[in-house]
This record gives structure tokens, sequence and C-alpha cells, in this order.
């Protein structure tokens, strides 16, 4: 893609990010306690960091390597320019979520509906995600297994 436009963004010429001044929300040993709204997450909080395998019927598999954090502020967030809202119920250690609504930026991929499954089994955390997108259904997507580094 050639961009055409003659200003440089201003993010090319920023400085350098600091460090992150806030307390860190995935280690509740010294961070902020849980809010109780999010103790059936307790299991959870923590970084994780692992390997996974994506597919969808109009794209090639892939692997891939990935970190997630589960920390007190209960928000889900990806790059994609795709929000997600999810509602769901957790069973011990095991979480299901299902969107409730979906949002996005005119640049992303048109997403309509997505699933999450998050367990913890054997002290990893197993999850999958399927994604309605691009004229297909609920589609299995993304799945991975990630082992606790923090937290």
């Amino acid at each position: 893609m050639v961009n055409d436009n003659p200003i440089a963004p201003p993010w090319l010429t920023a400085p350098p990010v600091g460090e992150y001044p806030y307390e860190e929300s995935h280690d509740l040993r010294t961070g902020p306690e849980l809010h109780p709204a999010l103790l059936g997450l307790l299991p959870f909080v923590g970084v994780w960091r692992g390997r996974g395998g994506g597919e969808y019927p109009t794209i090639q598999g892939f692997g891939y390597a990935q970190e997630v954090r589960f920390s007190h502020d209960g928000l889900l967030t990806a790059q994609t320019g795709v929000m997600e809202l999810y509602v769901g119920r957790i069973d011990g250690l095991k979480v299901e979520l299902v969107t409730d609504a979906v949002v996005r930026t005119v640049t992303a991929k048109e997403v309509s509906a997505g699933q999450r499954l998050y367990g913890i089994v054997d002290g990893a955390l197993l999850y999958a995600h399927e994604m309605a997108a691009v004229g297909q259904p609920l589609t299995p997507h993304l799945s991975a297994k990630l082992n606790r580094v923090a937290g």
C-alpha cells in the first residue's frame, strides 16, 4: 500500500515511551486487589505465553506465539480494529464467552460474532476462539496452549 499523504504521522518522531507509571495488575501479590465481581477469574489472573494455530476458510493455516495477560480490569483487547463485547459464564477453571456486540474501524475485516472458551488444564491455559467473519458462519479460528510465566 502506497501512502500519498505528505504529512508524516506524529508517532514517527515521538520520543521513546518511559517506564509504565502504574502498578502492574497481573500480579495480585503486589498490585491492586481484584474487584469482587471478577473473583471467578482469579485462577486466570497472570501472564501466560505459548504457541497456537490458526485457520479459517478464507486463509491458509498458520502457527503463532502469543502472550496473554489477565489483570484486574476485565478488558479484552486486540490490535485488529475490531472491538467485541463478550458476555458469558465462569464454571470453576472454565470460562465460556459469546459476543453481545461487535464494532470495528472502517479498515478492519468484517467480523459479526465470536465465541471463546478458556480453561486451565494441568496448570496450562488452553483456549479456542470461533469467529463469524467475511461472510462465513461461526467457525473455529484460533487455539493455543499457554504456560503461566507471571502472576
